[in-house]
């Protein structure tokens, strides 16, 4: 009697799924075959503050995933995760194929819990994911090639912020120039004993490295703003804020059941924005907006940490041709129709190349597209239709931490005169955005759609 084999995704190629893949010859002979998604290359944590502080190369810490994956004849598709349909047991990736499975695990690590989205403008490198450590490393050899040592601020008290600044100075020391390092701590340090933690701070404090208490609120060139007011130096911030895990479902339309519960839950006045890689887009839009919403259709933009972390094949690019912005945009604009604007998906890095944002201005000028982005452009000099939202809803995703972001846009409403909120299509954050939208006319507020905000600049 035959026995059908079983269909294991590893999602993500984290410590666990390595270890998973050196086991493949059992689990294949168990009648369990493994398939692994992820990007072609693994950062691994125990080497990255060696590599950040000078000690070793940047490549030593970077693991060849495909070259694992084949050494242990595992199937091996470099990509992400986009969207999980449990009902079908199929996954959407991040370049718009699905792939059914049996069982699915995720090993995809995590994220710096601020994001590394501070608005204002200078240099801000979150410590997760690994990879962006690598381009923090070149900024410091940068600065150390004019013979400066940079005034450099670790945003976040904990064991993490105190390893990152002790590798940040040790590169300092390597060059020959003297460290100026400051840890930003919210309250006093207690992970560790106390007579610990004062030994490990004078140690720290005889090498150059400060500690001070407070919290980053924003940034500008050659400072940081805390939220006391208060303005420090600071030519790189490191944040090391704790970490949370990293966003799967970004837009709805990938997950069938979640974009109808969008539908049915959420009033007429809130926008919805759909994936370009939705199958089935067209029905999807008509269907919203026979609902009376306004749709935008998200535009993956490059990341900092592109490409481990890859919107997609049709990503505008930073350092892409004008033509080449244009042509994927052209791509993405064609999958559907009835929207009136764009809405960036990711892009921290897309939005700081003038070439691409003047392409993707232009593009959308002739097309009279609005854009509405997630806050990491709301400085941006661009002159076509703009709204920027000035709370993310859900970057934790607790009912009542929801809830405090809703009240912030309330907050914003308030002394500004309107406020914009955005939200991932996440259940739990539709159900709550629904119960709210269903009470705020009763404290004076009026919902409206994002159309309402934007505005030529």
């Amino acid at each position: 009697m035959s026995r059908s084999r079983v269909r294991v995704v590893l999602a993500g190629a984290g410590h666990a799924h390595l270890r998973v893949l050196g086991r493949a010859g059992p689990l294949r002979a168990a009648g369990v075959e493994p398939i692994l998604v992820a990007p072609p290359a693994f950062h691994y944590s125990g080497l990255a503050t060696a590599v950040l502080s000078g000690a070793l190369p940047p490549e030593r810490a970077v693991l060849d995933v495909a070259a694992l994956a084949a050494r242990f004849g595992v199937p091996h598709i470099a990509g992400k995760v986009a969207a999980v349909d449990r009902q079908a047991r199929r996954l959407c990736l991040s370049d718009g194929q699905e792939l059914a499975y049996d069982a699915v695990s995720f090993n995809i690590g995590s994220v710096t819990d601020s994001g590394g989205d501070l608005p204002g403008e200078g240099e801000t490198w979150p410590v997760k994911p690994l990879s962006g450590l690598a381009g923090l490393r070149a900024r410091l050899d940068d600065h150390i090639a004019d013979g400066v040592s940079p005034s450099t601020m670790v945003a976040g008290g904990g064991p993490t912020g105190f390893e990152v600044a002790a590798a940040l100075a040790g590169r300092m020391e390597r060059a020959g120039l003297s460290p100026r390092v400051v840890i930003l701590r919210r309250s006093t340090p207690d992970w560790a004993p106390g007579r610990a933690l004062e030994r490990l701070s004078a140690a720290l404090q005889s090498r150059g490295i400060l500690q001070t208490s407070g919290e980053a609120a924003s940034r500008r060139p050659g400072e940081v703003l805390l939220s006391d007011g208060r303005a420090l130096p600071c030519d790189l911030l490191v944040l090391a804020t704790g970490l949370q895990a990293p966003t799967i479902v970004g837009g709805l339309g990938l997950d069938p059941a979640t974009t109808r519960l969008a539908l049915e839950s959420l009033p007429p006045q809130v926008t919805l924005a759909f994936s370009p890689y939705t199958p089935g887009l067209q029905d999807w839009i008509n269907q919203a907006r026979a609902r009376g919403h306004e749709v935008l259709l998200e535009v993956p933009m490059e990341p900092e940490d592109y490409p481990e972390n890859d919107p997609g094949p049709f990503t505008l690019r930073a350092r892409a041709q004008p033509v080449e912005t244009v042509k994927r945009l052209e791509w993405i604009l064609s999958r559907g129709t009835g929207y009136f604007g764009i809405l960036n998906r990711m892009g921290e890095r897309f939005v700081k190349s003038p070439e691409g944002m003047g392409a993707l201005s232009g593009a959308l000028r002739s097309r009279g597209l609005a854009f509405i982005d997630t806050g990491i452009a709301s400085t941006s000099g661009t002159a076509e239709f703009r709204a920027s939202a000035n709370q993310a809803l859900d970057t934790v995703l607790v009912p009542a931490a929801i809830d405090e972001s809703l009240l912030r846009v309330e907050a914003a409403a308030l002394s500004r005169g309107e406020g914009l909120g955005i939200a991932q299509a996440y259940p739990l954050s539709l159900r709550q955005v629904a119960s709210w939208a269903g009470q705020i006319e009763g404290r004076g507020f009026q919902l409206a759609p994002a159309s309402a905000l934007a505005r030529i600049r």
